[in-house]
């Protein structure tokens, strides 16, 4: 979706809306006595109008990131260990769905599994940021000195490999050192937030 040359997915702000539902639904609902189905219907009700959604646009990573983000906060609100094994369930059946049904996932997967099977085809891309990550080398090409044509629609799919060319090993560990931090940092505020609904939009915006 486009506006004046600004680009966004649809997807992202309804991440934070699930986010910000899942935290005040919980925290509100949390301290009732409830049973675990009661507690958790109108909650799958909106995550599985969501799934359904981004299924139909054949969008199964977003799906499974929704579904992580689901379990975090449910998890975190419950403690109840059995949501994990559930979700790893789903998860696993939803990628082998995705892979009978759906020839783009299945041709996505085989690439990755074997990206030197057809580097000149489907893999071109796999195989073309492999290439400008090796470029990079240690230091890297410097700031605006990679080859944007290497790798096609790098600006969106492939980001790290344009990075890792032009600021080399040393800027893609110091970048990954970064996303550890920001994820500890946010963990660290659910962990000390003063309420639960703080808490819970805390560890879903970090998940």
């Amino acid at each position: 979706m486009g506006f004046c040359g600004i680009y966004l997915q649809p997807s992202e702000p309804l991440k934070l809306l699930l986010i910000a539902y899942l935290a005040a639904y919980l925290a509100d609902r949390m301290p009732v006595s409830f049973s675990l189905a009661q507690l958790l219907s109108p909650t799958l009700i909106l995550i599985g109008a969501a799934l359904i959604l981004l299924i139909g646009q054949r969008d199964l990573g977003t799906a499974s990131l929704f579904i992580l983000i689901y379990t975090v906060v449910v998890y975190l609100a419950s403690q109840r260990n059995r949501l994990i094994g559930i979700s790893l369930v789903i998860l696993a059946l939803a990628g082998v769905t995705g892979y009978l049904l759906f020839d783009v996932v299945r041709i996505r997967v085989d690439a990755w599994i074997d990206p030197w099977l057809d580097p000149a085809g489907r893999s071109y891309q796999i195989v073309q940021s492999i290439i400008a990550i090796a470029n990079g080398q240690v230091l890297g090409r410097g700031p605006g000195l990679g080859s944007p044509g290497v790798v096609p629609v790098s600006h969106s799919d492939f980001i790290f490999a344009s990075i890792a060319e032009e600021s080399g090993l040393l800027g893609s560990v110091a970048l990954l050192g970064l996303f550890a931090l920001l994820v500890g940092r946010g963990f660290r505020a659910a962990i000390y937030a003063s309420n639960n609904y703080s808490r819970y939009l805390a560890a879903g915006i970090t998940a």
